[in-house]
C-alpha cells in the first residue's frame, strides 16, 4: 500500500470479492492527549455498498407481500477485517446505512510529516459521494501512555471516525452513542500494533467509551464534543474515581486585524479542553501546575495561541517577529491557570516570558510553532 492508487485498487478488488461477516453488537473509542485535528477531504475510491448486519434492530423475517417498516433509528455497525481483507484495514461497517472503512497506512509509505503515523477513513459515510478523511499522530508519542486506548479522530460528511492504539491488557472496548446504541470494538493487529476503529454519526454523538480487560472494566472516557467535529477522548476515569465537575470560562478575547477572536476553556470528565473561535481545539488529561505549556493554536488571521501557566505566573509577555510584544493575562479556572493571545497577519510569535505578581521573571522559552 505504498501509494493511494495501490490502496484504491486493493479496496476495489476486496469489496468485489468479500461479503462481510455479521458485526458484533456494542461499543468503540476515541482519542486523547494534546490534540490537533485536521480534516482533509479528497476524492477516493468508489465504494460499493457493504452489506452488514446492524448492531441495532434487524427486521425479523416477514411473510411474502408484507411491507417492511423502516427502522426507527439509523443503522450503525462495526466489524473487524476478514481473512482476505485489504492490507491495513482495521474495521468497517455502516453509519446511517452508508458504508465506511478505516485503514492505517504502513509506516513510512504515506506522505505525512516526519515521525507521524496516519490513518484514513473511507466511504460514502464521510461525504455525499465516497470520500476520505484523515488524521495523523506522532509515532513516538501516540499510544505511549497509561491510557488503555489512545485515539486519533477525523470527521466528514455525516460521520466521525476514530482509530485507537490499544494497550496489551485491553481485550475489547465499547462505545455508547447518544441514542443508546452500543458498539463493540475487537482489537486487531496491523503492521505489528494492536488497533481498534469505529465510525459514528456526527449528530447525537458519543456519550462514553469503556475499555475492558478479560477480568472486567479498566476505565471509561467521557469525550469532549466539538460542533461539526469528532469527539475527543483525553482523560480516562478508573472504576470508582470521582467525576470532575464541569466548568466553562472565557479566558481571552479581542480584535486583531479587524477580526474578533476568543478562547474558552472547558474543564470536566474529559480533562482540560481549550477551544478558539478560529476552530482550534486542544485537550489534555490534566494541566501541570508547575510548568508553562503551549497547548495549541488555530491558523488563519489572526492566529490564536493558547496555553497553560504555572501557579506562580501572573502574566505572560510574547515577543513577536517584528520586534513588538503583546501581553497575555493569566486566568484561573478551577485549580488550573491558562492564557491566550492572537498574532496578526505577517507576524509570528517567537518567545514568551512569564512574570509573577511582583514583576519577577519566573520562566521563559520559545513559542514552539509558527503562528
Amino acid at each position: 500500500m505504498s501509494t493511494e492508487n495501490d490502496l484504491n485498487e486493493r479496496l476495489d478488488h476486496t469489496f468485489r470479492a468479500i461479503t462481510p461477516n455479521p458485526a458484533p453488537v456494542e461499543d468503540a473509542m476515541l482519542r486523547g492527549r494534546a490534540i490537533r485535528m485536521r480534516r482533509r477531504i479528497a476524492t477516493a475510491v468508489s465504494v460499493a455498498a457493504v452489506a452488514a448486519i446492524g448492531a441495532l434492530a434487524v427486521p425479523a423475517l416477514l411473510p411474502r407481500h408484507t411491507a417492511v417498516q423502516p427502522a426507527t433509528r439509523p443503522t450503525v455497525t462495526v466489524q473487524p477485517p476478514g481473512p482476505h481483507s485489504a492490507a491495513g484495514l482495521v474495521a468497517s461497517g455502516l453509519v446511517n446505512d452508508l458504508p465506511w472503512q478505516v485503514f492505517i497506512y504502513r509506516p513510512g509509505t504515506h506522505s505525512a510529516p516526519r515521525g507521524q503515523q496516519c490513518f484514513a477513513a473511507l466511504g460514502a459515510a464521510f461525504e455525499a459521494a465516497p470520500g476520505e478523511v484523515q488524521d495523523c499522530g506522532p509515532v513516538s508519542g501516540w499510544g505511549n501512555t497509561t491510557d488503555p486506548v489512545s485515539f486519533l479522530g477525523a470527521s466528514g460528511g455525516i460521520a466521525q471516525a476514530g482509530l485507537g492504539r490499544v494497550r496489551a491488557n485491553v481485550a475489547y472496548a465499547t462505545v455508547k452513542l447518544a441514542d443508546g446504541t452500543v458498539l463493540t470494538l475487537q482489537p486487531v493487529t496491523v503492521y505489528g500494533e494492536r488497533y481498534v476503529a469505529f465510525a459514528a454519526p456526527m449528530t447525537g454523538g458519543i456519550t462514553s467509551i469503556t475499555a475492558y480487560s478479560r477480568a472486567g472494566e479498566i476505565a471509561t472516557a467521557i469525550p469532549f464534543r466539538i460542533p461539526q467535529g469528532p469527539a475527543i477522548v483525553s482523560a480516562w476515569l478508573r472504576p470508582g474515581q470521582q467525576v470532575p465537575a464541569r466548568v466553562t470560562k472565557l479566558i481571552a478575547s479581542g480584535t486583531t486585524d479587524g477580526n474578533v477572536w476568543s478562547v474558552t476553556v472547558h474543564l470536566g470528565p474529559w480533562g482540560s479542553c481549550l477551544v478558539s473561535s478560529g476552530g482550534g481545539t486542544s485537550c489534555v488529561p490534566v494541566v501541570s501546575p508547575l510548568g508553562m505549556n503551549i497547548l495549541g493554536w488555530s491558523s488563519g488571521s489572526p492566529a490564536v495561541v493558547y496555553g497553560s501557566a504555572a501557579a506562580s505566573v501572573d502574566r505572560v509577555v510574547i515577543a513577536l517577529s517584528d520586534g513588538t510584544t503583546i501581553p497575555a493575562r493569566v486566568v484561573q479556572v478551577g485549580d488550573q491557570r491558562f492564557f491566550a493571545f492572537a498574532v496578526g497577519q505577517g507576524k509570528s510569535a517567537k518567545r514568551w516570558t512569564a512574570y509573577d505578581g511582583s514583576g519577577k521573571i519566573v520562566a521563559a522559552g520559545k513559542v514552539p510553532l509558527s503562528s
